[in-house]
């Protein structure tokens, strides 16, 4: 039987639209003064707070020492200083305009203030950002509490510490900077909606964005946070979405492939203890997704350096599996409308891929630094699914008062229950990033932290001990360098550390076997043999000591200790042409080391080359003012010229900073004779009987 038609009406069918409305919670009525700038002053005050340990933070020896101690072009804001940073890398890194930031602050604030200047302007640029992403969440259409609420969060949540507190990671917050702004410059020029090459909004976001390149690789993914803009804020998909970013991309490809090509040379791209397979780096890279995906909701633990496992444990290879969810759910999200949802994933992923590890550059496979401007897409998602808890109200669509006024309560229930929970969120984000900042205080309580997490990083130990044998204490060094060796018997470098340990002690006979064992595990190392010559030279074996520090030459010329170690074994055998030949070369390689001064200043005294001496010792004290020994030496040295006035300052300095040593008042007392000081001399010959100078000159006795 043939079916009979139907006469109603045919209903047209919309075609479901690709992307839904962004929707935005509704806006809530507000004063002038909250319109304005009171929630982010709030915001500002609650990060200072958070952060304020940093103002008492040192330098750490977690590259600060290369990018900023050891620099040779921060030493004068000269053309040829800021042209090199521009040209040359630091550990294999380009960031000259972070680099460059340095040296601006050493310039401006001089090398006693530099520590707390960097750590003062870092957590300035930090508030850079927090105040541009409090502008960019309240441009994407969210009301003044998300804007707020997500401002307090990126500044305070303790996954920021590491890219704050850390001088070195200046890059962090320097990009970052850029890099919002750019994004808040591209949100304008969306809203605009004049999609061309000239506009000044691309225009200046495409300026921010070559600053943003030049302070860290990683802003070459901004292009890709741009796309995810346009998702977010309904662009029609298209080429010419890509045709006004096409200079974008080019520059993220040419920055990249330089950066990628200076991390190969540096040797800093993979890690020679860590050999995996190309399956076991993605599953590595996989489970650093894991890993930040909760460290957001909870940093559980927080190290400088997570070392990367002998083994991949089982739960990397299950944790992985996190990320292949997270694309399914997404892809479930996007046809949906869940614009928030998949614009916050998208640009957390497309910022988290270049930092994953799933190549490997340096020698851990997470770090919370890579987090900075990722978080800022898990940010919006939070803020987009507490928006509509706290504000919206979802009884207007109900028939019934009595409904509405239950739904009503409920929702003022669960309103308030999250601004508990928010609260109290917050609150253990700024103790924990309080705790967490303070860690960052000196090299010893970085190392200790980083080895509540891992007590068998070798790295950690031998920091530890580099900071604690600056301090002269060599016991403590020696364990943690024991330690370090246990935890890696391969580790060359915690060899060559502690045969310096026992240098600094006076022991070069200890030191010699550990200088000798890291030339065994690695024969090329120009350090290890430069160390075991000047071994040998203050064991007398002088022989020796110029085979190895002539090896050490000729694996690499420019090494400043080899030069210093060969001249003074020159000088000691009565080779002083030689001696300040060498000496010479060092002080051209490196200006500051005070060691080479003083080593050259004695050389030119045996040859009677008094006028020279003296301009190495007043070089010297320039540099360093705090060594008694070197202002006697250069009393003496103006006592021979007969610049008895101005040699007497220098005894009274050497005295000032050792009242114990009973030679420096005897012949204080000879500069007196010579001035006529009578009174003055037969007191300094009393002050140096006292401390064991027995032995006078005939005319200190009269």
């Amino acid at each position: 039987m043939a079916k009979q038609k139907s006469n109603a009406p045919k209903i047209a069918q919309k075609p479901t639209p690709q992307y839904k409305p962004t929707e935005t919670a509704k806006q809530v009525p507000s004063s002038t003064f909250w319109d304005g700038y009171l929630p982010i002053i709030a915001v500002l005050v609650l990060t200072v707070l958070a952060f304020s340990p940093t103002f008492q933070s040192e330098f750490v020896n977690w590259d600060d020492d290369l990018n900023i101690l050891k620099n040779k072009y921060l030493d004068g804001f000269t053309f040829a200083n800021i042209s090199s940073i521009f040209s040359t890398t630091v550990i294999g890194g380009y960031n000259p305009l972070s680099i460059f930031s340095f040296a601006l602050e050493k310039a401006i604030f001089g090398v006693e203030n530099l520590s707390l200047a960097i750590h003062t302007n870092n957590l300035l640029l930090h508030f850079v950002n927090v105040f541009f992403v409090w502008r960019i969440v309240g441009a994407m259409g969210f009301n003044r509490w998300s804007a707020f609420g997500v401002a307090l969060l990126f500044g305070i949540h303790p996954m920021r510490v590491e890219s704050v507190a850390w001088a070195t990671e200046r890059k962090d917050v320097l990009f970052g900077a850029f890099y919002f702004a750019a994004i808040y410059q591209y949100i304008k020029y969306l809203k605009s909606e004049n999609y061309t090459l000239s506009n000044r909004h691309l225009v200046m976001a495409f300026g921010l964005f070559i600053l943003s390149l030049f302070s860290k690789i990683q802003a070459v993914s901004l292009p890709l946070s741009m796309l995810a803009l346009d998702y977010y804020f309904k662009r029609p998909l298209g080429i010419k979405l890509l045709f006004d970013k096409a200079h974008f991309f080019l520059g993220s490809l040419a920055y990249g492939l330089l950066s990628i090509y200076l991390l190969k040379n540096a040797q800093t791209i993979t890690d020679e203890n860590v050999l995996y397979s190309t399956f076991g780096r993605l599953v590595i890279g996989l489970h650093t997704y894991t890993v930040y995906v909760g460290k957001f909701v909870f940093p559980w633990i927080m190290s400088p350096l997570y070392p990367y496992p002998d083994v991949l444990p089982t739960e990397f290879y299950v944790s992985a599996l996190l990320l292949v969810v997270s694309i399914v759910g997404i892809i479930w999200a996007f046809r949906r409308g869940m614009t928030n949802l998949v614009f916050g994933w998208v640009f957390f992923f497309v910022n988290y891929i270049f930092v994953s590890q799933i190549v490997a550059a340096g020698q851990g496979f997470l770090a919370d630094r890579f987090t900075y401007v990722p978080y800022f897409g898990f940010f919006v998602i939070l803020a987009a699914y507490t928006e509509g808890v706290l504000f919206n109200g979802f009884g207007d669509k109900l028939s019934h008062d009595s409904e509405k006024s239950t739904l009503a309560n409920a929702q003022n229930e669960q309103s308030t229950a999250v601004k508990w929970v928010f609260m109290a969120y917050a609150v253990v984000c700024l103790l924990m990033t309080f705790q967490q900042t303070r860690v960052w205080n000196n090299s010893e309580l970085l190392w200790t932290k980083a080895l509540e997490y891992d007590d068998r990083a070798s790295t950690a130990w031998q920091n530890r001990a580099l900071y604690l044998r600056d301090k002269k204490n060599f016991s403590k060094a020696l364990e943690d360098l024991n330690q370090a060796i246990v935890s890696s018997p391969k580790a060359t470098a915690a060899y060559i550390s502690r045969g310096k340990t026992y240098i600094d002690m006076g022991d070069a006979a200890r030191a010699l076997p550990d200088f000798s064992m890291a030339l065994q595990l690695k024969p090329d190392l120009a350090e290890g043999w430069a160390n075991r010559g000047s071994a040998y030279g203050q064991l007398g074996k002088l022989d020796s000591a110029l085979v190895n520090l002539n090896e050490a030459l000729r694996l690499d010329s420019t090494l400043t200790s080899a030069y210093l170690g060969r001249g003074n074994v020159y000088g000691i055998t009565g080779r002083f042409e030689e001696s300040v030949q060498d000496l010479t070369k060092a002080h051209k390689l490196n200006p500051k080391d005070e060691e080479v001064l003083l080593n050259r200043s004695i050389t030119y005294l045996d040859m009677k080359q008094t006028d020279k001496a003296l301009v190495d010792a007043d070089n010297y004290l320039a540099l360093k003012a705090d060594n008694p020994k070197m202002w006697f030496h250069r009393a003496t040295l103006k006592t021979q010229l007969g610049k008895y006035a101005e040699a007497l300052t220098d005894f009274n300095e050497a005295i000032k900073l050792n009242s114990l040593d009973g030679g420096y008042y005897h012949l204080r007392a000879l500069c007196h004779q010579k001035m006529g000081n009578l009174a003055a001399m037969r007191s300094d010959v009393q002050a140096a009987r006292a401390r064991g100078i027995q032995n006078f000159e005939a005319e200190l006795l009269q």
